[in-house]
């Protein structure tokens, strides 16, 4: 069989032949991004396609910096700061490690008052994800609770 490298920019159309087998992912030349490997059943051959792709910026992970918490560890309750300007019907979850939502509290926000109370009493101390709805926004923050 062949073996060829071509390096391949991300979100673009990439070719692997006719008959792909396997198509692996990992960093092949030790730049820290992810590559393809694929391997082809009908003309026997392996292709490496080395990602060349840039970031020309990066952006904090959405609504973490609008979302504030505290005190953070926590014990019984914590406050949650929103953006400002938040009113209307918010809701708030408190997710465990696993993902299984272990608290619910809906409230309403007035305008000019973006902060509510979250009640943890009861909960097993643990990392919890604090996920907020209000309207179409969802945001979402960890906390921990002791």
């Amino acid at each position: 069989g062949s073996f060829s490298a071509t390096a391949y920019a991300s979100g673009g159309v990439v070719g692997t032949n006719k008959g792909p087998v396997a198509v692996a992912v990992g960093d092949v030349n030790g730049d820290g991004r992810r590559d393809l490997i694929a391997t082809n059943y009908s003309n026997q051959s392996v292709g490496v396609l080395l990602n060349t792709y840039q970031f020309l910026a990066s952006a904090p992970a959405a609504g973490l910096a609008e979302l504030s918490l505290y005190p953070n560890p926590a014990h019984e309750n914590f406050a949650v700061e929103l953006p400002a300007g938040t009113a209307g019907p918010v809701q708030v979850e408190l997710l465990n490690t696993l993902g299984q939502v272990v608290h619910r509290q809906q409230e309403v926000l007035a305008a000019g008052s973006p902060r509510l109370r979250v009640e943890a009493a009861g909960l097993p101390a643990g990392a919890y994800t604090v996920r907020l709805q209000a309207g179409a926004r969802v945001l979402a923050r960890r906390v921990l609770l002791r």
